[in-house]
């Protein structure tokens, strides 16, 4: 899922903003320091117990929902599910740490609610058109063609080289994938070209990389199926429509719902994550240490490891009228992300098709006696030296 495409909409302490309860100038410098200290003390901020009773509170629409602060006190939030939208999912919104230090602009406020956690009750697009036969062939037909695409491509080839000579000590179990986004998005669903041919020149680009992406997946899966045939496949994707859950079942991907995707990263998991509607990056870090990481390249202002500067925001004109933007997307890179990689794993570029996948790094841990300024792996006939 494109993630500038789809942010999430907050819907938790709705009634305590409406009541315009927000901190001075001065409370909200005392939070923010408060969770810079206890962020560099190494507090984490996600952890997969919170994550898996949240996402069933959410489930069972729960009355009251506790949120955990960074500071180990809850914050009490109250979600109107009336409210909302037939068009839209209730889910755990997760702030980053830059969200959190920096997520109002220079003139503006914290909220007094939940000014120390980083959760959220938020809610995301969801699927709602009926499902159909007709597109079901359609996909199916689009997906033969897609699949063989990639599987003819140079950075298939290039792919599997790599799988293929993964170190020993990476053992993967399990592959997890992350925003891969609808086989078929709403907006191709009502272009009658492109349920029919592979030459809509208005949504090539958006139909090309949603399936060539899960196509990527597929041949991971398979690859590494041949030295674990137990190997299990999951992705986490709240546009999947009836018709991709159907053709995903069929290909052995296991959909699953909310973000019960984290609950399977583990030290034996592979993690795919493409421009994700979620901080994917912070929370892994957060929660394991998986053998292989496929996710976006840092880059830009992502980098900058002053994750508080106010001076990023951007005070901006359109239309006649200012807005202030944030210098940080949804899935914005951190210190200890930083850090993670940097110590503990060995990168090389993803092989090339930016247009199908953006800029991807590939990053395999190290076994613990090369961490730390140790020597580089051989990946593919490539050295893979930490290159972030």
């Amino acid at each position: 899922m494109e993630n500038r495409r789809f942010p999430e909409r907050c819907t938790c302490f709705e009634e305590q903003d409406r009541a315009g309860k927000v901190l001075s100038k001065t409370a909200q410098a005392d939070v923010v320091r408060a969770i810079q200290r206890l962020y560099s003390t190494g507090v984490p901020l996600f952890d997969k117990t919170v994550i898996a009773t949240l996402d069933t509170a959410i489930c069972e629409r729960h009355a009251i929902m506790n949120l955990v602060g960074v500071d180990g006190n809850m914050s009490v939030s109250r979600p109107d599910w009336i409210s909302f939208e037939t068009h839209y999912e209730p889910r755990i919104g997760f702030r980053t740490i830059q969200n959190m230090i920096n997520g109002v602009p220079p003139d503006g406020r914290m909220r007094t609610c939940g000014a120390l956690s980083s959760y959220r009750v938020a809610c995301f697009p969801r699927h709602t058109a009926p499902s159909s036969r007709a597109t079901l062939s359609s996909i199916k037909r689009l997906w033969d063609i897609y699949q063989k695409l990639w599987q003819q491509s140079q950075t298939c080839s290039v792919l599997m080289e790599i799988m293929g000579k993964l170190p020993p000590h990476c053992q993967v179990t399990k592959v997890v994938c992350f925003g891969l986004g609808a086989l078929l998005p709403n907006i191709c669903r009502t272009c009658g070209l492109c349920l029919n041919s592979v030459h809509c020149k208005i949504h090539k680009t958006t139909r090309s990389r949603t399936f060539t992406q899960h196509a990527a997946a597929v041949s991971i899966m398979l690859m590494l199926r041949q030295q674990n045939p137990h190997l299990q496949c999951y992705s986490q994707e709240p546009e999947y429509s009836p018709e991709c859950r159907n053709i995903l079942r069929g290909l052995d991907i296991i959909v699953v719902d909310g973000h019960k995707g984290f609950l399977e990263v583990d030290d034996r998991t592979l993690v795919i994550s493409i421009k994700p509607a979620v901080p994917v990056k912070q929370i892994i870090t957060e929660l394991a240490r998986p053998a292989v990481i496929i996710w976006d390249a840092m880059d830009g202002d992502e980098r900058d490891p002053d994750e508080g500067n106010p001076d990023k925001w951007q005070l901006l004109t359109r239309n006649g009228s200012q807005y202030w933007q944030s210098p940080y997307g949804v899935d914005p890179d951190s210190s200890r992300t930083r850090n993670m990689l940097t110590y503990e794993y060995a990168s090389v570029p993803f092989p090339g098709d930016v247009l199908n996948f953006g800029p991807l790094d590939i990053h395999i841990r190290q076994p613990a006696d090369t961490m730390a300024g140790g020597s580089a792996l051989q990946i593919g006939g490539a050295t893979a030296g930490t290159l972030l």
